[in-house]
C-alpha cells in the first residue's frame, strides 16, 4: 500500500482465536496468493455476524478469491487487513465486496487488487456507520455486458438502497477504468429517490488520493451522483465533505456533485491530460477540476494545477443542465493550466476558463452565486458568466496571463444583478451575445472603465483608486467598453465665457470667470431638486449678473464684482432661492 502506512493488528494464528476476532487462518485460508480463500473469509465474516459483531482478522499476505465476499445484516463488523492483499481470481466479477444492510461496518488496512476482472471493489447498499481507513484499491475494469460502470468503491443503488454515514480516510483509489461504456467513477454515492427512499448522505471523505481514473468520455474520481423519478424534489442534502484529498489524472473530472449540500475544500487536483483543441470542441483534455450540478454547494481552497502540456478545460464549472444550481460559494481557489516560458497559456491550453458560471439548459436555473478570493492563470477566460445566470457576485479574485479577466456571454438570454467589485483584471473584460438588451450591471477595479470595461448601458463602474468625479461610472453610450462617464461632485466647475446657462452637473461650486460682452445667466443647466451651488465671481471683465426674476427668487438682483459670491438652492431642478451672498 505504497505512501500510507500500516497498521498491523494482532490477533489469532492458525488456532489461537483471541475473543471477538475471527482470524481467517483458522477458517482455512491459505494467504498464498494461488489457493482460493473466498470461502474461509466468508465463513469468518459470517462467524463474527452470528457472534453480533467482531473483528475478521486477515494476517498479513495475499488473498486470491475467485467469488465475491457477500455481507448481509452484519452489524459491529471489522474487517481488519493488517497491511494484505485480496486479489481477484479469474472468474471473479461483479464486486470483491458487497455489503448490504449492515451497520457500523468497518474496512481497514487492505489492498484490494482487481487484476482487471472486477468491476467494483467494495459495493454498499442499504448500510449506515460505515468507516473505510486505511485501504488501497487498484485494477478495478469495467466488465463487457454488464451495461454498468466501474468503481472503486459504489455506496448506494437504486430505490431504498441508500446510505447513511460513510467516512472514507487514507486510502488509496487508483488505475479505475472502462473500455465498454466509457464510464468509471473511484468512489460514487448513488441514489434513485423516490418519496421516502433512504438517502445517501452524511459523507466525510478525507486524507485520500485518486490517480488515473479514466476513460477521458467519462472518468470520474468522486461523484456524488442523484438520479429521480418523475416529481421527486431533490431537496434532501447529501451533507458530504471533500477535504485534505489528491486527484491525479482524473481524465474527466476530479469531483462531479449532482446532489445538494457537498463541501469541497482544501484538495490539490493535478493534471497532465493533453489533448486538441478542434475549434469548437475539446479532445483529450480533463474537462473540469469540480463540476457543480446541484443547488447549496461550496467550492473552496482548492489548488488546480494542470502541468507537462495539460489543461482543464473547465477549472471549476457550474452547468447543470436541467437541474437547479442555486446558492453556490467558489473562493480561495488557485487554477493554473500549463504556460509557456512567457507565462502566457498555450496553445490550444488558451481555449481553457478558469470558473464558469452559466446554465445550459432553460429548464434549470443557475442563481445566488459567489465567487470570492480566487486566482486564475494561464487561460483564455480566466472567469466567465453567461447563459440567463441571476445574482452573481464577482468579489475579490485576481488573474494574469489571460485572454479576458471577466468574459460576460449569453446567445440571446440575459445576465441579471451582476456585481463585479475589487477585483484585480488586468486582462480586461469582454463582453458578447445579447448583453446589450440584458439588466444593469455593476463593476469595479483600477483604472478608468473606458476603453477597459465593457457593460449594458445603465451599469456602474465603483473605481478602487479615484478621487472626486473619477470614483463613480456610469455607462451612457456605446456598444463595448467605450461611453463611461465619471460622476460625483467635483471641488468645482468653471463656466464657459458668455453661457447664460452654465452647467452644474457633479458640482457644488461654479467658478464664473471674464466674458467677451455682458452676459446675463438665465438658468443653471443640469441641477438636481435640492441642490446647493455657490457662484463664485474670478473674473474682472464683463462679469455676469443675474436678475430677480425668472427661474431665480433673489434678494436683489446680483451685479458681482471679482471675488463676490452667491450660495442658491434649487427647490426642482430649475427653481432657484438664494441663501447668502457676500461682496469682496
Amino acid at each position: 500500500m505504497s505512501d500510507y502506512s500500516v497498521t498491523v493488528s494482532l490477533g489469532g494464528v492458525g488456532g489461537t482465536a483471541l475473543s471477538g476476532v475471527y482470524n481467517v487462518l483458522d477458517y482455512g485460508a491459505a494467504r498464498d496468493g494461488v489457493s482460493d480463500d473466498s470461502a474461509a473469509i466468508n465463513a469468518a465474516v459470517a462467524a463474527a455476524k452470528a457472534a453480533g459483531g467482531g473483528t475478521v482478522l486477515l494476517p498479513m499476505g495475499t488473498y486470491l478469491i475467485s467469488s465475491q465476499i457477500a455481507v448481509t445484516d452484519a452489524d459491529d463488523v471489522c474487517i481488519d487487513g493488517s497491511g494484505s492483499t485480496i486479489l481477484a481470481g479469474a472468474s471473479m466479477s461483479g464486486a470483491m465486496f458487497a455489503v448490504n444492510s449492515s451497520a457500523n461496518f468497518t474496512v481497514k488496512d487492505v489492498s484490494l487488487d482487481g487484476d482487471n476482472l472486477a468491476q467494483w471493489g467494495f459495493d454498499f447498499k442499504g448500510c449506515s456507520g460505515l468507516v473505510i481507513d486505511n485501504v488501497e484499491i487498484y485494477d478495478i475494469e469495467e466488465q463487457a455486458g454488464s451495461g454498468n460502470y466501474a468503481a472503486g468503491i459504489r455506496v448506494g443503488n437504486y430505490s431504498t438502497e441508500g446510505a447513511v454515514g460513510c467516512t472514507i480516510t487514507r486510502s488509496y483509489i487508483h488505475d479505475i477504468g472502462s473500455t465498454v461504456n466509457d464510464t468509471s467513477r473511484g468512489v460514487v454515492f448513488y441514489t434513485y429517490q423516490n418519496t421516502g427512499d433512504v438517502f445517501v448522505k452524511d459523507i466525510v471523505i478525507s486524507g485520500c488520493r485518486f490517480k488515473e481514473i479514466s476513460p477521458v468520455g467519462d472518468g470520474d474520481g468522486i461523484v456524488f451522483q442523484m438520479a429521480k423519478s418523475s416529481g421527486a424534489a431533490l431537496d434532501d442534502p447529501v451533507n458530504a465533505t471533500v477535504s485534505g484529498c489528491t486527484f491525479v489524472d482524473c481524465y474527466k473530472r476530479a469531483v462531479k456533485i449532482q446532489n445538494m449540500g457537498v463541501t469541497v475544500n482544501g484538495n490539490a487536483i493535478h493534471t497532465t491530460r493533453t489533448g486538441t483543441w478542434g475549434g469548437a470542441s475539446w479532445s483529450g483534455f480533463q474537462y473540469s477540476g469540480v463540476s457543480i450540478y446541484e443547488s447549496s454547494c461550496t467550492v473552496s481552497n482548492n489548488t488546480l494545477l494542470a502541468t507537462g502540456g495539460g489543461a482543464f478545460q473547465y477549472g471549476i464549472d457550474t452547468d447543470g443542465g436541467t437541474r437547479n444550481v442555486n446558492n453556490i460559494s467558489i473562493s480561495g481557489n488557485v487554477i493554473k493550466n500549463s504556460t509557456t516560458a512567457t507565462g502566457e497559456a498555450s496553445e490550444p491550453y488558451e481555449q481553457a476558463i478558469g470558473i464558469r458560471i452559466a446554465r445550459a439548459d432553460a429548464n434549470g436555473t443557475t442563481a445566488d452565486v459567489t465567487v470570492s478570493g480566487n486566482a486564475v492563470f494561464a487561460t483564455n477566460y480566466a472567469y466567465y458568466a453567461g447563459y440567463d445566470v441571476d445574482n452573481v457576485n464577482f468579489t475579490g479574485n485576481t488573474e494574469s496571463g489571460s485572454s479576458s479577466g471577466l468574459t460576460l456571454y449569453t446567445p440571446s438570454d440575459t445576465i441579471a444583478n451582476l456585481i463585479v467589485v475589487g477585483n484585480s483584471f488586468p486582462d480586461g473584460t469582454t463582453m458578447g451575445g445579447a448583453l446589450l438588451s440584458s439588466p444593469q450591471i455593476v463593476l469595479g477595479g483600477s483604472g478608468s472603465p473606458e476603453g477597459a470595461a465593457a457593460a449594458p448601458i445603465g451599469s456602474l463602474f465603483m473605481r478602487d483608486d479615484g478621487g472626486r468625479g473619477t470614483t463613480l461610472y456610469v455607462k451612457e453610450a456605446n456598444a463595448t467598453s467605450a461611453g463611461w462617464t465619471g460622476i460625483g461632485f467635483s471641488s468645482s466647475n468653471t463656466a464657459a465665457a458668455d453661457d447664460t446657462t452654465p452647467s452644474v452637473l457633479y458640482t457644488n461650486v461654479l467658478l464664473l470667470g471674464d466674458n467677451t460682452g455682458a452676459t446675463a445667466i438665465t438658468q443653471l443647466d443640469d441641477a438636481f431638486a435640492g441642490q446647493e451651488v455657490v457662484l463664485v465671481v474670478t473674473g474682472s471683465s464683463n462679469t455676469p449678473t443675474i436678475a430677480d426674476s425668472g427661474n431665480f427668487n433673489l434678494s436683489a438682483a446680483w451685479a458681482p464684482g471679482t471675488g463676490d459670491t452667491l450660495t442658491l438652492v434649487s427647490s426642482d431642478g430649475s427653481t432657484w432661492y438664494e441663501i447668502s451672498r457676500s461682496d469682496n
